[in-house]
């Protein structure tokens, strides 16, 4: 939950922003701060996320659903890297596949390397295009990323460790369920977007 709420506060803070046509559209977000993609031929690449639903009609956040991302690729490539991740979801057909077992980026839910700048405007043709843009932050910079392939699953064992209880994504995110008090830094950062 800390290092989400950095990923948000640091977004806040870049130069190159999000553009805020689209925070302000934003059905909700998925934050995966330290993903670690690593390559000798064959790259792979997961880590923890946290995932939060906007309400619309009252603008709050919703208590925090846990997920993993998984992603392979094929090619040359050679290295390790550490990136922070950050999904925009733009509409509700992209916050509804959550809710499935498994979730496979760009199949079940379009996503684009999202647009940046804080002055940019996100175009109506983009915007209503995507179900989730795709940022990440490497070397302090974020910037638009290509996941397609990339598969998000519930992270059972998380939620019942922090809740307590097994819970399913569907009774987090669109359910009254109370945030516990640890996550505030990250709904506060959440707010802040803007």
């Amino acid at each position: 939950m800390e290092d989400s709420a950095s990923v948000i506060n640091e977004l806040k803070n870049d130069e190159e922003k999000i553009p805020i046509d689209l925070l302000k559209r934003a059905k909700g977000v998925i934050v995966c701060p330290g993903l670690i993609k690593g390559a000798f031929i064959v790259g792979a690449g997961g880590g923890s996320c946290v995932v939060s639903y906007r309400n619309q009609k009252s603008g709050s956040w919703s208590a925090p659903a846990f997920y993993k991302i998984i992603q392979a690729s094929v090619g040359f490539q050679l290295g390790v890297e550490a990136i922070d991740l950050l999904l925009v979801i733009n509409t509700d057909r992209g916050m509804r596949s959550l809710i499935k077992s498994k979730v496979k980026l760009g199949a079940d839910a379009s996503v684009a390397a999202g647009p940046v700048g804080r002055s940019a405007s996100a175009s109506t043709d983009v915007v209503l295009k995507a179900d989730i843009y795709s940022y990440s932050k490497a070397k302090g910079i974020f910037a638009g990323v290509s996941l397609q392939g990339a598969i998000l699953v519930p992270d059972g064992e998380s939620i019942r460790i922090y809740y307590g209880k097994d819970l399913n994504p569907s009774e987090i995110l669109f359910g009254n369920l109370h945030a516990p008090a640890s996550a505030l830094k990250f709904l506060d950062a959440l707010r802040g977007l803007r």
